[in-house]
């Protein structure tokens, strides 16, 4: 970003000069010309991968030298038969001996792990709290469904699925070399469909290109196949699709920055890693015809994902422009005004004193005040936190740092890394230093202290700075973290020497760039270079333990814009810093797809755009849309109009009613698919997940532009301006339009019509049960009772003669306790199993059935049915037909319940019974006879 246009069109006139001053550091920093297009240009590295050339170096000169096999492994070395001792660069030694180690562990899964002989590089521990393998009984090797085998010389891998002769993984006939800085090899892919290698924004389906994976703060960037356009996450995995139509998965745990390069050809597809030096360690997941299937495994792997405290589900408001604490309240009471419900608010660092993380503003944001506001609006806080620390000796977190010594380390001085964050010249936190939880632990009580907050942002954790690599300051003035403290000729950063060691940099741009020095030492004498991408994960798993020892939390909140894999186990996400546009509301969904595949179900992006001022029309169908995010949250940067939904106009005023009330009405319902799925698998999802043998599903309007909650809920959004209509598809199925019972019958193609301030259209599958709400009135989760409805899509089973329809409901009295859903939920399972059924020989009953899995469970006074809304019933009616309903209770007795309205549609198949107020029993039915 400008800074220059930041400073002169930023809104808070009354912003301190201090804050002023911060900003300005940037331009103290650097001697830029009016044409720059970006402030620090003149300092970043000019090192580029157009001269990068492999040389003379063979295509693979290793070959197998010892070989041990059994039923459950292989074990072999390998040896470098090449002349050449190094690999383009002098330092990047070329590994001479290589042991391969292959580990049969289940039926379908296995890894493989290449290292240099003797080697005492740091790898990511296969321990807690990273991704890590249980101990696993191995089975005998006939029963796998893989088959693993090498070539000799030179070395080759080649993975196959037995019972189809699939390949799925082989590196013949491509470059393999491993050296100290650079790696490379490429394997085949049955398909061109291929899922994954994230961060980015963009379509879910990797076309042809180079995709690029380190942790990086980008605005505003979308993914083209080009390298550099990654954003905050590291998640090198695949899913694929066979030729047989199956799924499997491959990750590469690593924790190293690297490129990946998908070619397609017409009978070959082909991936192209090169990686900056480590290993190679292979994680093989294969699956099944249904991607849910391997994702889960994969998931389970990862030791699954957080589920998040119910009045997350709600929606959420942040933004930076906030002049003080009345006005945060206007905010909250305008919403109030207009029926908007709204749960939580999250606050940015214009709340601090200075930009200065763990502070507020006292002038602006008394602690105490704040607090009042926001318990007196019975709103929950989100509180933010970045990564750097402040360099102030009056500055308590960075006393305490010094204190406890966790500040990473500069490879040149040995002294405490310097760089420029918001707050002005700032320290980092050695992630991996003893002290560092303890350190995190005190700031966050001190912050919890002063407003007690119910969750935590996390931002700037990639890490992020406004520089490339560290100041090369000689002496530190911690009196003053400014950067008018010091002598222009002494503020230049300056990048890291382990640049000059490595032949190719993947992204073709500088690794440090606003970030800190690839070699910059953690604690244990590990690299920047080796733990970049894992530093917001620690930092997540860190707060998480914090968060939950509050008052005993069981469902902590912590969102991180930073991830690795296995971040989902400590937290969640959001996409980070979008634009208000068109085409970023669209990348929106591959985007939550690409983190349901990665592990982080739980994740939104912002709702409206957070870079730019949006439009009236943009906003509405991002209110429309993000309603239906897992998390639907607000955020906006400080130098755009403000991005409150009031501020639009009464259209999207209208529409932003609409869609939260829709929202709110299925949030029980959506909770539960979180609940359900107890950690693994995931909950947005593409099309393909649930109709993979239907070729028209891997089109990409449809790919990328529809999904589906669940495996039962369809979505058809809007998602082009100027327009009330779409183009969507309806795979082979039977779906009703949820709230009205409109009947499409697929496959097919149809004109979707959604004109604004609507709902979202909204389909429910035949053959399901979604449990739904009054909310009318409603504005916070607190607010909402026990009663309920139920919309029934039934399925007609010709071969067993009825229709049927399943679904779920859960057991549980209040969601928004923390501890009554973990215990019935988590700790046992609150799940009730909701099933509806009409057989041809009495098309006039209806019977619908619930029954706990687990005996154990608890129904009563939980559930209040109070209404029944049937699709598909195949059955004769009129506008004079009555309907009698008896319910079965577990021990045998009938009530009779009195019918407070009955709605029929002749022509619709569509019956809505409204009956007395009815608590459900497990193993209870009710049943519905029309006369």
């Amino acid at each position: 970003t400008d800074i220059r246009v930041q400073i002169i069109i930023m809104r808070d006139k009354s912003v301190q000069l201090s804050k002023i001053i911060t900003v300005l550091a940037l331009v103290w920093l650097t001697q830029a010309s009016e044409n720059d297009d970006l402030l620090l240009q003149s300092f970043r590295t000019k090192q580029r991968n157009q001269d990068f050339s492999r040389g003379a170096i063979p295509v693979n000169a290793y070959v197998v030298k010892k070989a041990r096999e059994s039923d459950s492994h292989i074990d072999l070395l390998v040896e470098y038969k090449g002349a050449e001792s190094n690999f383009v660069k002098p330092e990047n030694l070329i590994y001479k001996e290589l042991s391969v180690n292959i580990q049969f562990l289940t039926r379908r899964e296995f890894f493989v792990k290449i290292n240099q002989v003797g080697s005492r590089k740091w790898e990511l521990p296969e321990r807690f709290p990273f991704p890590n393998d249980e101990e696993i009984s191995y089975q005998r090797y006939a029963d796998f469904e893989y088959e693993v085998t090498y070539t000799k010389e030179p070395f080759t891998l080649k993975v196959t699925r037995k019972g189809f002769n699939e390949v799925l993984f082989d590196t013949s006939d491509a470059y393999f070399i491993m050296s100290e800085y650079y790696i490379e090899f490429s394997t085949t892919v049955p398909t061109k469909d291929i899922f994954g290698f994230g961060e980015r924004a963009g379509k879910f389906r990797l076309d042809q290109g180079t995709y690029t994976l380190w942790n990086k703060d980008q605005m505003e960037v979308r993914e083209n196949g080009t390298p550099g356009n990654q954003l905050y996450g590291y998640h090198p995995m695949y899913l694929f699709k066979e030729t047989n139509g199956k799924f499997s998965i491959v990750l590469l745990r690593s924790t190293r920055p690297m490129d990946v390069t998908i070619k397609h050809n017409d009978n070959n597809n082909t991936i192209t890693i090169q990686k900056v030096g480590g290993g190679i360690h292979l994680r093989f997941f294969l699956g099944t015809n249904k991607p849910e299937r391997v994702i889960r495994n994969y998931h389970a792997y990862l030791r699954g994902w957080l589920e998040p405290p119910f009045w997350a589900m709600g929606f959420q408001q942040g933004g930076w422009g906030y002049k003080n604490v009345q006005a945060i309240k206007e905010v909250i009471q305008k919403y109030d005004e207009l029926q908007i419900p709204i749960d939580g608010f999250w606050t940015s660092r214009d709340v601090m004193n200075r930009n200065v993380d763990f502070t507020f503003d006292r002038m602006r944001f008394s602690s105490g005040d704040l607090n009042d506001v926001l318990r007196s609006e019975s709103l929950q806080f989100v509180s933010n936190v970045n990564f750097g620390i402040s360099i102030d000796e009056n500055y308590y977190a960075y006393k305490l740092g010094k204190k406890r010594n966790v500040f990473l380390k500069s490879s040149e001085t040995g002294k405490p890394l310097v760089g420029v964050t918001w707050q002005g010249l700032s320290n980092f936190v050695d992630i991996l230093h003893p002290n560092a939880t303890k350190y995190y632990f005190e700031l966050f009580e001190q912050l919890f202290q002063k407003v007690p907050y119910h969750g935590i942002w996390l931002s700037d954790n990639e890490p992020s700075q406004l520089i490339d690599g560290e100041l090369g300051l000689d002496e530190l003035d911690t009196s003053c973290a400014a950067a008018h403290c010091y002598k222009q000729e002494n503020l230049k950063p300056k990048s890291s020497s382990m640049v000059n060691k490595i032949p190719y940099i993947p992204g073709n741009n500088p690794l440090d760039e606003r970030t800190l020095s690839i070699d910059a030492v953690h604690y244990g004498n590990i690299t920047e270079l080796e733990f970049h991408n894992f530093v917001g994960f620690m930092q997540t798993y860190i707060a998480h333990e914090f968060t939950k020892n509050i008052e005993n939390v069981n469902f902590p909140l912590v969102f991180s814009r930073s991830t690795a894999y296995g971040s989902g186990r400590w937290g969640f996400h959001w996409t980070g810093s979008n634009s208000a546009t068109w085409e970023s509301m669209r990348d929106s969904i591959p985007s939550i797809f690409s983190f349901n595949l990665f592990g982080i179900p739980f994740t939104g992006a912002n709702i409206c755009g957070y870079a730019r001022n949006s439009t009236s029309e943009l906003c509405a169908r991002w209110i429309q849309l993000g309603s239906l995010y897992p998390v639907a949250k607000i955020d906006n940067i400080f130098n755009a109009e403000s991005k409150e939904l009031y501020n639009f106009g009464d259209l999207v005023v209208q529409t932003a009613q609409e869609a939260l009330r829709m929202r709110y009405s299925l949030l029980k319902y959506y909770y539960s698919l979180f609940i359900q799925s107890n950690g693994t698998g995931t909950i947005f999802r593409p099309l393909f997940f649930e109709f993979p043998d239907d070729p028209v599903v891997y089109e990409d309007k449809v790919m990328n532009e529809q999904f589906l909650l669940g495996k039962d809920l369809m979505v058809t959004p809007i998602l082009h301006p100027g327009t009330n209509s779409t183009r969507a598809y309806f795979p082979a199925s039977v779906w009703y339009r949820l709230y009205t019972g409109e009947a499409i019958y697929g496959p097919c193609w149809q004109d979707v019509v959604n004109e604004l301030p609507e709902r979202i259209h909204l389909y429910i599958k035949e053959g399901s049960i979604v449990q739904t709400q009054n909310v009318i009135g409603i504005t916070r989760t607190w607010e909402m009772n026990q009663k309920y409805g139920l919309v029934i899509a039934l399925h007609e089973n010709s071969e067993l003669d009825k229709q049927f329809a399943q679904g779920h409901i859960l057991a549980v009295s209040d969601h928004l306790s923390d501890e009554g859903v973990y215990d019935n939920c988590i700790l046992s399972d609150c799940q009730v199993n909701v099933y509806a059924e009409v057989t041809k020989a009495d098309q006039q009953l209806f019977r619908l059935q619930f029954q706990s899995l687990d005996p154990r469970t608890k129904f009563n006074k939980h559930f209040n049915l109070k209404k029944i809304t049937i699709y598909g019933w195949e059955t004769n009616v009129s506008d004079q037909t009555q309907a009698e309903v008896n319910y079965h209770s577990a021990d045998g007795t009938v009530q009779t319940l009195k019918v407070k309205h009955l709605l029929t549609f002749p022509n619709e198949r569509k019956i809505k019974v409204h009956i007395e107020d009815l608590f459900i029993e497990s193993s209870s039915f009710i049943e519905v006879r029309l006369v």
